[in-house]
């Protein structure tokens, strides 16, 4: 059986790991964007 503490510590290490990765994902996608559009300038197709 796991004990309230395990289950907290668990809990918070995925909501920074959600709120990171949500991070990770506003400033990555812009950035993939600006890239396929860059490349395009070039006529290089990203897909």
């Amino acid at each position: 059986m796991i004990s309230n503490a395990k289950l907290g510590v668990v809990f918070n290490g995925w909501l920074d790991w959600v709120k990171y990765g949500a991070g990770a994902a506003v400033f990555m996608v812009p950035m993939f964007f600006l890239f396929k559009w860059f490349f395009g300038l070039f006529g290089i197709n990203l897909g």
